[in-house]
């Protein structure tokens, strides 16, 4: 600081020898300016004392708890005050205007600036410091928060870090990254500015801020004796968050912080390479299956099929258990007949397009041939995020000579493997399900399925994109 701390504290205790802190609870809306002194521009004595005798009035402090010392310290230099003679309310929250009064009292002790209380008619009583605090920088014109919500831990860094010029806040050091705080987080340069000049630290050995809850009265005390007395202040040394690689069935990796593992190993990513041995079962293969769930991007059809997985799908089922699901749906509730469609033209790959009238013809309808049955289950397989394909070729038929057909592929772990709903219904009887075309290694069916060129069907597919 240019000036002495030592100087800077003087001016804080004349202060606040009779400030409040100017919680709303503590300063009524009438006459509020009259328990504000003025501030003097300079420090009258040389010295920095305790004006205060804290003898453990408040009783929701206990010298047991983390911030006893903080909030002691900060009432006998004559920084903050309680609630009440008896409380303290330690985890009580301030509001926006208690933030920008705070700010506004820390300006002008350290500038020497003097603020204008003087109540303003039909004005809110901290009216006077949102004006100071706006002339002065703390704030800018038309500040968009409201000013008695409570105050964000984001909001309360924002203002403090406009508190004090920035000369007051030299940097200590640089900080590592902290966990919760990116360039998107509302005041991050003043959260990153804080953090640096050893005034903020962080809830955990990490720094995690938290920038979206609400500030403290605990919290304020510490913080405000570390922007007044440069001497408390400490570069926080933050340990790099754990980072965990994941990977996906087919062969990507990613890099993900440990609180966003579980929701990756929702979709199927595995926390050491995929490998699915040969014979593999599959519910073992499918639930192996890392998952990206996608829309068709055309309406009624994805309506009919929330519709279905409103009653099919849950939650808490396993990907086999959702891949089986829509097979026995396609089973029990379609056979094979012939029906027109129509072309939509609206998706840059053709499969795509016909996979989508395909698929919403047999779920409308519930008949179709072995292109509705397998683009239907293409739609609803990518719906749960398998990574699905239609594909067209050749099968054997009834009267033993090979016929146009198509399939569904699904590639896991770098393999494919054939579903083909059709067929197995065909072949089921009431109470007897078929599944003997389900979740099948493609290599190991040359036997029925010829001519199928899996790199055309996997090219086909342009994830469903509109032109």
């Amino acid at each position: 600081m240019h000036r002495s701390t030592i100087s800077f504290f003087l001016i804080l205790c004349i202060v606040f020898s009779s400030f409040t802190f100017a919680f709303a609870e503590d300063v009524p809306a009438e006459g509020a300016a009259d328990a504000l002194p003025e501030i003097a521009a300079e420090p009258a004595a040389e010295g920095f004392a305790r004006i205060y005798a804290y003898a453990d009035q408040f009783r929701d402090v206990d010298d047991a708890d983390w911030y006893y010392q903080h909030v002691t310290d900060a009432y006998e230099y004559g920084l903050i005050a309680g609630r009440s003679e008896s409380s303290y309310d330690p985890d009580g929250a301030i509001t926006i205007a208690e933030c920008i009064v705070i700010a506004s009292r820390l300006y002008s002790m350290y500038t020497g600036t003097p603020i204008d209380v003087e109540p303003q008619e039909g004005a809110a009583w901290y009216q006077p410091y949102v004006d100071y605090a706006t002339e002065n920088g703390i704030i800018w014109a038309g500040f968009p928060y409201a000013l008695d919500a409570k105050a964000s831990r984001a909001v309360f860094a924002g203002i403090m870090a406009n508190a004090l010029p920035d000369e007051a806040l030299e940097a200590l050091g640089s900080v590592t990254p902290i966990p919760d705080v990116s360039d998107t987080t509302r005041f991050a340069g003043s959260i990153y500015q804080l953090y640096n000049a050893g005034i903020l630290g962080g809830a955990d050995e990490y720094g995690t801020f938290h920038p979206y809850d609400t500030i403290r009265r605990s919290e304020v005390a510490v913080v405000i004796l570390n922007l007044a007395d440069e001497t408390r202040r400490k570069m926080p040394v933050l340990k790099a968050l754990p980072q965990v690689t994941l990977y996906a069935d087919y062969g990507a990796t990613v890099t993900v912080k440990q609180e966003k593992v579980d929701s990756y190993l929702k979709l199927g990513w595995h926390k050491a390479p995929v490998s699915i041995p040969a014979g593999s079962s599959a519910e073992t293969i499918l639930n192996a299956a890392t998952l990206n769930p996608m829309k068709t991007n055309n309406a009624e059809l994805d309506a009919i099929i929330d519709g279905i997985f409103a009653k099919i799908i849950r939650d808490d089922m396993t990907t086999y258990q959702k891949t089986k699901a829509i097979y026995d749906y396609l089973m029990d509730n379609c056979y094979y007949g012939w029906g027109a469609v129509s072309w939509s033209g609206k998706y840059v790959k053709h499969d795509d397009d016909y996979v989508v009238v395909m698929g919403k013809h047999i779920l409308k309808t519930g008949h179709g041939t072995c292109d509705n049955y397998s683009a239907a289950f293409v739609a609803m397989a990518r719906r749960i995020g398998l990574n699905a394909y239609f594909a067209r070729g050749y099968a054997g038929n009834m009267a033993g000579y090979m016929d146009t057909h198509e399939i569904a592929i699904v590639t896991i772990a770098g393999v494919d493997y054939s579903f083909d709903p059709q067929i197995d219904d065909h072949n089921s009887r009431p109470g007897n399900r078929t599944y003997s075309l389900f979740c099948k290694p493609f290599s190991s069916m040359t036997g029925r399925y010829r001519g199928y060129n899996l790199a055309n069907a996997k090219a086909g597919f342009g994830y469903f994109e509109l032109k």
